[in-house]
Formats: structure tokens, sequence, C-alpha cells
């Protein structure tokens, strides 16, 4: 009977932790997100970009994304961890490692690779959400602040 009872309740954590992963998942997956704050260092940014979502099955394949600017795209890879609590932006550049396009761009792909890193999620909510790395591809030792709403 014990042996039962500790089958199930530990069926019921691990379904719980998938769960916490895949509804953080859900919620950014085929969705536009702006981004409303961003600071590196306590520096506040001035142009914020757009972010684009894939619909996806985080366990089924590697959900990607785009930040966006006016006409300007840079490839990105993303996902949950530990039960939702971290955050993952890969940068993900074409083939020959080069942006392909005007300098807004170049400049967006930079952006890409330096704010590469994985983050704790400060915040979840299905219209916002708020995320802190120190340790990004471009800004170790920085803290980084990334906050998106829904569109």
């Amino acid at each position: 009977m014990k042996t039962t009872i500790y089958t199930l309740l530990a069926a019921i954590v691990l379904l719980t932790a998938c769960n916490k992963t895949k509804v953080s998942s859900k919620r950014l997956a085929g969705e536009h997100w702006k981004v409303v704050k961003l600071t590196i260092g306590g520096t506040a940014a001035t142009e914020l970009p757009e972010l684009h979502f894939s619909d996806c099955d985080p366990y089924e394949e590697v959900c990607k994304g785009e930040w966006e600017k006016g006409d300007a795209h840079a490839e990105f890879a993303w996902g949950f961890t530990e039960k939702g609590k971290k955050f993952t932006l890969s940068n993900q550049y074409s083939s020959d490692g080069h942006a392909h396009g005007g300098h807004e761009e170049e400049e967006l792909a930079e952006l890409s690779e330096n704010l590469s890193g994985v983050y704790d999620v400060v915040s979840s909510g299905r219209k916002s959400m708020e995320f802190k790395c120190s340790s990004t591809v471009g800004y170790a030792g920085q803290e980084v602040v990334l906050q998106i709403e829904k569109e």
C-alpha cells in the first residue's frame, strides 16, 4: 500500500513539474510580445524590439523565435527549464555566422547574440513576464532585465 502511495505521489510531482514548463511555454508559443523594459547593468535601452515566438511543443522540437524591429529580424531558440523557473534565449545565426540585411538587421543580430543566456524567471503571467540574468554572452557580470508584454 505504501509503495502505491509513494508511486502515485512521485507521478503527481513529475506531472506537475512538466506542466509548469509546458504552461509557461504555451503562454509564449505562437504569440507576439513587445519588450517594455530592457536594462543592461542598470542602463535602460531606448529602442526596444518585439519578440515573436513560434508555435511549438518544447518536448518535441527546439522552439524558435525572432527579434523584430521594423523590417529587421534576428532568430533565436528559446525554452523554459527547471519547472518554469529558468528561461533560455540562444542566438541562431545564419550558416556563415553573419546577418544578411541592412545595418538594423546586423544590430538586431548582435543584440540577439549579446542577450543569449539562461535567465531567472522573475514573473510569468499570461500577459507579462520578466526575466533576469547576470551571465549573458555579451554582458557577463552585468544584470540584464528583460520585461515583455503580450500584444
